[in-house]
């Protein structure tokens, strides 16, 4: 039993919500991250159409208003400290680059330089492209914020 309460130590829960064109952060967080500005939304069909990481499988739609800043606070998923983690994204037009950050320290900044946690391009729209991503050491357990971001033709 000692050791499924360590394994337990370990996990770092995502629990995604806000989109903007596919960003995501935490319900507690909410109001202490900043809301990115876009410039054209999701209106070309840019931006993620689908976001997956562990049980995480969550279709994005281009609506809403606006149309880039979407809701899904009841996403959740675990991760566990030093065990690879496949992120799966499609974009619904080519040439979408995705980042993507975990707010490691809870300090409710995405730190490009130590909290990027994958980057891909999605060359084809409506196509699978996946990253995988571990959780260092270092982070901080519970509740943790993610966000992903795209851009046409260059990484966010």
């Amino acid at each position: 039993m000692k050791k499924l309460y360590k394994i337990f130590q370990t996990l770092l829960l995502v629990l995604l919500c806000n989109v903007t064109m596919a960003q995501y952060y935490t319900a507690p967080y909410v109001s202490l991250y900043c809301t990115p500005t876009y410039g054209s939304g999701c209106i070309y069909g840019d931006g993620l159409t689908l976001f997956q990481l562990g049980t995480i499988n969550q279709v994005i739609a281009c609506s809403g208003s606006p149309s880039y800043y979407h809701d899904f606070t009841a996403s959740s998923t675990g991760l566990i400290i030093g065990v690879p983690a496949t992120v799966t994204v499609q974009a619904g037009y080519g040439g979408t680059y995705v980042t993507i950050w975990i707010d490691y320290n809870h300090n409710n900044t995405f730190d490009p330089a130590t909290e990027t946690v994958g980057q891909i391009i999605c060359s084809s729209s409506y196509t699978n492209y996946t990253v995988s991503i571990t959780v260092p050491g270092t982070a901080l357990t519970g509740a943790t914020c993610l966000r992903a971001m795209t851009e046409w033709l260059g990484y966010p």
